[in-house]
């Protein structure tokens, strides 16, 4: 898509993906998402869904030839989360979080962003095939960045074998794969049957995933009713939601990075929190209410950030 996309336009793209997450949260309550199948839906999306969606916008893609923009992305991506955990650690300080394990579970929520669930429905709307594949390149530094600061952030502990080990995921191996295929063939290689299937399995793994989302919302929906976290919430969105994508914004327009990388980084921008923080905080120890609040709030308030700041980002 040559024309950036407007306000009105990304604002009723946005509203879909919401819907998506409301019915999540109906089947749950109403009994069409048993919380005991959440185990098999998650390993479906990590080890089928998304490693097909990856390989159906990977190959043959042109973007992806240049190898430079496949080290820039990852390194990209990477450092907004350096960025996001620096602001985020000096905001907790004069927050004065009673327990280090609200401190470190704020850090974690604010630096760590959504960085597939939304903004890889609003490329495929919106921009090509190009800028979709250079989403997951940036993304493979936002993975890394996940299992190891995001890791560190939240327990305050080192751990580089456990972290490496925790990178190593089916849609990272699936980057690697596809991009050894890009390079020696300059088309897409596979059988036009074959590559359906992969293409209608990709397809499927952004509505299971908001569904899956929606239901672990309604989980934890009774901790709203303590109003007592209003401050580290406020602030959690005011960094999220305005001052981060400040910083990225900044970022597009003045690094000397790819046309389709900018487009990437200003999508990224208007990002809510990531929900896999719940997980993390869950296996490692955490505030989950604290979580839960933060990421619900920057996800709804995003339906008007996230058009605004790419409007503005893409020009109109």
């Amino acid at each position: 898509m040559d024309v950036a996309p407007s306000f009105l336009n990304l604002f009723f793209a946005v509203i879909p993906l919401f819907f998506v997450g409301l019915l999540g949260v109906y089947f749950r309550k109403h009994g069409g998402m048993a919380i005991h199948a959440d185990e098999t839906i998650l390993w479906l999306l990590i080890n089928l869904f998304t490693p097909c969606l990856i390989v159906d916008s990977f190959l043959g893609n042109e973007a992806l030839d240049n190898l430079s923009n496949l080290i820039i992305a990852p390194i990209l991506g990477f450092s907004t989360v350096i960025i996001g955990i620096i602001l985020s650690s000096v905001c907790a300080q004069f927050l004065g979080f009673a327990k280090r394990e609200q401190e470190r579970t704020f850090v974690a929520c604010v630096s760590l962003y959504n960085y597939g669930y939304i903004p890889i429905p609003i490329i495929m709307l919106f921009f090509s095939k190009e800028i979709l594949g250079m989403l997951f390149v940036y993304n493979v530094g936002l993975e890394i960045a996940m299992w190891t600061l995001g890791y560190i952030a939240l327990t305050g502990k080192v751990s580089l074998r456990g972290s490496l080990k925790r990178v190593f995921t089916p849609p990272l191996i699936a980057i690697v794969i596809s991009l050894a295929v890009n390079a020696w063939f300059n088309e897409n290689p596979l059988p036009f049957s074959l590559a359906r299937i992969i293409h209608m399995i990709g397809q499927a793994t952004i509505p299971m995933a908001l569904l899956l989302v929606g239901a672990t919302v309604y989980d934890h929906i009774s901790s709203f009713k303590n109003l007592d976290a209003i401050k580290p919430v406020a602030a959690g969105v005011l960094l999220r939601l305005f001052f981060i994508p400040l910083i990225f914004v900044a970022m597009a327009f003045y690094l000397p990075i790819p046309e389709s990388l900018k487009v990437v980084l200003c999508v990224q921008a208007g990002m809510p929190s990531a929900v896999l923080p719940i997980v993390l905080v869950r296996l490692y120890g955490g505030d989950l209410q604290l979580a839960i609040r933060i990421i619900v709030a920057t996800s709804v308030l995003c339906l008007i950030t996230l058009p605004a700041w790419l409007s503005f980002a893409l020009g109109r």
